[in-house]
C-alpha cells in the first residue's frame, strides 16, 4: 500500500497496470493470484480491491 503513493502508476513493486476501461484506476500484482486496485485523485488513494484478479467489480 505504501509503494502506491510512491508510484501510482509506473514502477514500484509488483506489476502495475493502468484500467484504461475503468477511468482513472489502476492495479498493483500483489500475489500470483491477487491484485490491489485503487484510484488516485487529488493525492488522496482509494482502494477499491485487495484480492482476486480483476472479478472483484
Amino acid at each position: 500500500m505504501k509503494d502506491v503513493g510512491l508510484h501510482p502508476f509506473t514502477g514500484g513493486m509488483g506489476k502495475t497496470e493502468n484500467l484504461q476501461q475503468r477511468g482513472k484506476e489502476a492495479s498493483k500484482q500483489t500475489t500470483q493470484l491477487d491484485r490491489l486496485s485503487y484510484t488516485l485523485k487529488k493525492n488522496i488513494v482509494t482502494f477499491i480491491a485487495c484480492k482476486g484478479h480483476y472479478d472483484f467489480h
